[in-house]
C-alpha cells in the first residue's frame, strides 16, 4: 500500500471548522470542528522536501445550480487524491475559486487517474449529495447541485453507484435537535455533503459511497457528535449529540 501523504489547511463552512485538508482514515472519528472566524487557506512555501502537487493538463468545469437557477460567486473547492498516495485540497495547490457571474468553475491542472470530490459552499447553501469523480481520464463536465440552508427535506436521491442515508439527530434528552448542520467526509475534515436538519430533527443525505463505511458528524451550537455507518445502511441513522 503507497503512503498516504495529505497537506491541512483551515478554512470555515457554516457552523463548523471546515478544514480543506489533511490525512483521513474512514475507519477513525474526524475531530471536532470549532466555531472560529474563517481563514484564507494557504499556498505552498518554498520546501524541497515538502511534497508537491503532481502536473497536470485536466479540467473539470461545471455549474453550481439551485434548482435551474445558477449560483454566482459561490465557493468551489476539490480534494484531489493522487494514484501515488498524496492527496490535497485544490485550494492548497491554487488559491480560493469562486463561480463566476454564471456560476461556472473550473477546476484545473489535474493529473491522470486522480480521485476527485468537488465541494461548493457559503454561509447560505448546503450540499446535500457528494459529488465525485472515481478517476480522471481526460477533460470533464459535472455540475454541483446545492441548497438553501433553511430548506432542509428528510430525503434525498442518489445517482447510480452511490448511496443515500437518512436520518435523525437529537439530544441527549432524546429531543430533535432542529437545524443541527450535518456533514459526510470522505477524508477526515474535507465535507463532501452537508445538510441541515428540519425542524422534526430529520435529515437526508446523498452521493455517498456504496461500498464504503462512511463517518457522519453532526454539529449544533457546541455540542458535537459522530455516527459510523456501515456498508449496506442507509435508513433509520440517529446521531446525539452531548
Amino acid at each position: 500500500m503507497p503512503t498516504v501523504r495529505t497537506v491541512r489547511v483551515p478554512w470555515l463552512l457554516a457552523l463548523a471548522s471546515l478544514v480543506a485538508a489533511c490525512s483521513g482514515d474512514p475507519a477513525s472519528p474526524p475531530t471536532s470542528p470549532t466555531s472560529n472566524a474563517p481563514t484564507p487557506p494557504l499556498t505552498p512555501t518554498p520546501n524541497p522536501s515538502a511534497p508537491t502537487p503532481a502536473p497536470g493538463s485536466f479540467t473539470i468545469t461545471g455549474v453550481v445550480q439551485e434548482g435551474e437557477r445558477a449560483v454566482p460567486g459561490i465557493y468551489a473547492n476539490a480534494w484531489v487524491q493522487e494514484t501515488g498516495g498524496f492527496g490535497y485540497s485544490w485550494w492548497w495547490a491554487h488559491g480560493p475559486l469562486h463561480a463566476d457571474s454564471a456560476g461556472r468553475f473550473v477546476i484545473s491542472h489535474l493529473p491522470m487517474a486522480a480521485r476527485v470530490w468537488l465541494q461548493a459552499f457559503d454561509v447560505a447553501h448546503d450540499q446535500p449529495c457528494a459529488v465525485s469523480i472515481a478517476a480522471i481520464r481526460g477533460d470533464t463536465t459535472v455540475n454541483i447541485t446545492v441548497v438553501s440552508t433553511a430548506a432542509a427535506t428528510p430525503t434525498a436521491q442518489s445517482s447510480a453507484g452511490s448511496r443515500s442515508v437518512s436520518g435523525t439527530v437529537v439530544t441527549s434528552g432524546g429531543q430533535p435537535a432542529v437545524g443541527a448542520w450535518i456533514d459526510f467526509e470522505p477524508i477526515m475534515d474535507f465535507p463532501a455533503a452537508t445538510t441541515h436538519t428540519d425542524a422534526a430533527g430529520r435529515f437526508a443525505l446523498c452521493g455517498l459511497p456504496v461500498d464504503e463505511a462512511v463517518w457522519l458528524g453532526a454539529v449544533l451550537g457546541s455540542s458535537v457528535g459522530y455516527l459510523a455507518v456501515p456498508v449496506g445502511q442507509t435508513e433509520g441513522l440517529k446521531i446525539v449529540l452531548p
